[in-house]
């Protein structure tokens, strides 16, 4: 980390001078010297020197950028248990939150299933009865029986009067149920988003996992590219030609600037071969 920090700042400090450099050319350029005068000459020598300049910056750049990009990497790879073990607790805390919501919303889904169900069986037990009463009244004028169609009469006011009263209670009812619904939806909503927050918080844990499982991926890739050096440094000194890693091909994930390790890009490692110490 330490060789990296000194790199950057080396090429931080090499831009600064690249950048100055290029400011003081372009100073001098812009000044409309004569035709074919030493200032004029040096000054198209100049407008050359500034797209070199300019491409050296944007290399500097760019390997400033690759620092920096391997720096967050290792931050995040860092970091990653304690933001999986974070994310872990936040889902408990989400999908627990989200039960009790669904809890209460089912709570309520039933006593609006139940009020709805109380208000139609009510209203058709009423209908029903007004129905006979309405038929047995009918019965009774065509028996030309007085006594009897009083009965029915007020038999038929009755049921009349508390069909009435059904209709008005269901009336009341719909205040009350539209009231329920509303509050049914709102927990409904409050439970979705708990169940997206969970979500979320697994998808970041799953991420952080990956970090994590990337960034030690690399370092053993690293470990087996320096044990691989060594390898064939140690076959060049027992004296075997070729090259033992031709097939190597090692996918790499972290900002380390090459994609994946070779054979032909292994670590340079020098295995002096062991002698004799003198007697």
């Amino acid at each position: 980390m330490t060789t990296e920090r000194n790199e950057r700042n080396s090429l931080v400090a090499e831009l600064g001078q690249v950048e100055s450099a290029i400011a003081e050319m372009g100073k001098f350029i812009s000044t409309p010297w004569p035709d074919q005068s030493p200032e004029s000459l040096r000054a198209s020598e100049f407008r050359r020197k500034i797209g070199d300049a300019r491409a050296h910056a944007e290399t500097l750049q760019d390997g400033i950028a690759r620092i920096d990009r391997a720096e967050t990497y290792r931050r995040e790879a860092e970091a990653a248990p304690a933001i999986a073990e974070a994310a872990r607790k936040a889902i408990t805390t989400a999908t627990e939150q989200a039960a009790k919501l669904e809890a209460s919303a089912s709570k309520l889904r039933a006593r609006i299933e139940a009020i709805e169900e109380e208000s139609r069986s009510a209203e058709q037990k009423a209908f029903d009865s007004e129905a006979d009463a309405a038929r047995a009244y009918a019965r009774s004028i065509a028996g030309a029986d007085d006594a009897a169609e009083k009965e029915a009469s007020d038999r038929l006011k009755k049921a009349q009067t508390a069909t009435a009263n059904v209709r008005g209670k269901i009336t009341a009812n719909a205040a009350v149920l539209d009231a329920l619904r509303n509050e049914l939806a709102a927990l409904e909503e409050q439970a979705q988003a708990a169940r997206d927050e969970a979500s979320e918080h697994r998808t970041r844990m799953a991420r952080a996992i990956l970090t994590g499982l990337e960034a030690r991926w690399d370092s053993i890739a690293d470990e087996l590219a320096a044990v691989g050096a060594e390898i064939q440094s140690a076959r060049r000194n027992a004296g075997f030609g070729g090259d033992a890693f031709w097939k190597l091909h090692i996918p790499l994930f972290g900002p380390t600037g090459a994609d994946f390790i070779s054979g032909n890009n292994l670590p340079e490692a020098i295995i002096e071969p062991e002698t004799e110490a003198a007697a």
